[in-house]
């Protein structure tokens, strides 16, 4: 496997240094929805998970290599929410609901064929703040109870729906899935993601997104083979 993956890096790499080479900007929006799976919550009875609309936007820089291959780095700051419903013996039904912020970076592999593409890629998630709301009202004290720094991983398709030489118009669609534990060793004893259950064995948590969004991109510069040999930079559109 990892000689398979060497020869494919050179071939990557040899390619790319005879291709033409441009870099593109732009900016990005998307709407979805999360899903924090834990097996306990998914299989208990007396609780369940209420889908909810988040959202996410953000910027991204572009190194393409030929009509074919690109890398991707995407900072997205994303608004996420979960919302659970339970009813639990001698209480009322009631609602736990977390809302959190994440700086998100996607550093993506593109292939391109004709006016489509698809990606794939690490996730790297930075938590940046978390509330809960419920019956006893709304505490912004609970980010100890989760990780800071999640990782996983995103796969996405898209296409392009105008264009020109100066700007790009395209649909993205992504799937991610959060390899690590959401949940902290402190979220761990207070019962998170639901703090009103309490479970014999632990499960942890692992978010799985799924959002569409639109990305707007504009060339910068490139890298081309000038006849005589030489590779030359140039600005703007015009590849």
């Amino acid at each position: 496997m990892k000689k398979i993956t060497l020869v494919s890096l050179l071939l990557f790499a040899f390619s790319a240094a005879k291709a033409q080479v441009w870099i593109e900007a732009g900016l990005k929006g998307f709407f979805g929805t999360t899903v924090p799976y834990n097996s306990n919550n998914f299989n208990d009875g007396l609780s369940s998970l209420k889908l909810t609309p988040d959202y996410g936007y953000g910027a991204k820089l572009a190194i393409n290599f030929g009509e074919s291959n690109g890398l991707t780095i995407d900072g997205i700051l994303s608004q996420t929410k979960a919302k659970y419903q339970y009813d639990l013996p001698g209480t009322v039904e009631g609602n736990h609901t977390l809302n959190w912020r994440n700086i998100d970076v996607y550093p993506m592999y593109r292939h391109y064929y004709e006016r489509s593409f698809i990606e794939i890629g690490p996730k790297l998630s930075f938590l940046n703040s978390m509330k809960s709301t419920n019956v006893l009202g709304t505490n912004a004290g609970v980010k100890s109870n989760f990780n800071d720094f999640n990782y996983g991983a995103s796969f996405g398709f898209g296409g392009f729906l105008v264009g020109s030489d100066y700007f790009s118009l395209s649909f993205n669609c992504r799937i991610d899935y959060q390899i690590s534990d959401f949940v902290s060793e402190k979220g761990k004893t207070a019962n998170y993601m639901i703090p009103f259950r309490t479970y014999s064995d632990y499960a942890s948590t692992h978010p799985i997104t799924g959002r569409v969004g639109l990305e707007l991109s504009i060339p910068i510069g490139g890298v081309a083979q000038a006849n005589c040999g030489r590779r030359v930079f140039f600005m703007g559109g015009g590849r």
